[in-house]
């Protein structure tokens, strides 16, 4: 059996974290694996879901700048999933700064559906996880009243002063944790605006 995540990365409420290259790939270095929790950890992990599957997440790990207080300027290049975890943890940080109120449970959500599936890879597995970590994806499907545009489209592409346009757009709540988002949204033309509108989606609506 195959036994490269250590604890506390093979537990199951724990976001472990795999590496990833610049250029798109998981690092050499990074392993996973997919093993029986009851097995390895004996009764107290039965009500474990079993396959397990680590990383859970991936992050940039190969040949970062990183801090060293004896290096003459302070700095050197490391390549490690030591270096590849701060990255999600700063995500984490940024997701509960942005909304307190998050629960573990929902901060893995937020992590899961905002990560970049690398290519090659459709579903999470023991090589990248659930994909690379994507903080922007993370933060808006966490964010209590983030509402999408897009889609912006016009009846016609000029108008004249007078004329009347019809002007329709997709908005969304990509929420993923059941919060419904409300915002004022505005419509503009050369820099005035000409319509406003308050809209309420519920989560993960249109």
């Amino acid at each position: 059996q195959n036994t490269t995540t250590s604890v506390p990365g093979g537990y199951e409420d724990v976001i472990s974290v795999g590496s990833s290259d610049p250029d798109g790939d998981v690092s050499a270095f990074s392993t996973g694996e997919t093993f029986d929790p009851e097995q390895r950890y004996g009764s107290k992990a039965a009500d474990a879901a079993d396959p397990q599957i680590t990383p859970f997440i991936v992050a940039p790990g190969r040949s970062v700048q990183s801090a060293n207080a004896v290096a003459g300027d302070g700095f050197e290049t490391l390549s490690g999933t030591s270096m590849a975890a701060p990255h999600v943890a700063g995500v984490v940080a940024l997701m509960r700064d942005n909304n307190p109120s998050l629960t573990p449970d929902e901060v893995q959500k937020g992590l899961r559906v905002g990560a970049v599936q690398l290519d090659g890879y459709t579903q999470r597995n023991n090589r990248s996880g659930y994909g690379v970590v994507n903080a922007t994806n993370s933060l808006r499907v966490t964010d209590s009243n983030y509402i999408s545009v897009d889609n912006v489209q016009t009846s016609q592409p000029t108008v004249t002063e007078g004329e009347t346009v019809d002007v329709t757009a997709t908005l969304a709540n990509p929420n993923v944790i059941g919060d419904t988002a409300s915002q004022t949204v505005s419509l503009t033309a050369d820099g005035s605006v000409v319509d406003t509108r308050s809209v309420t989606l519920s989560a993960e609506g249109s």
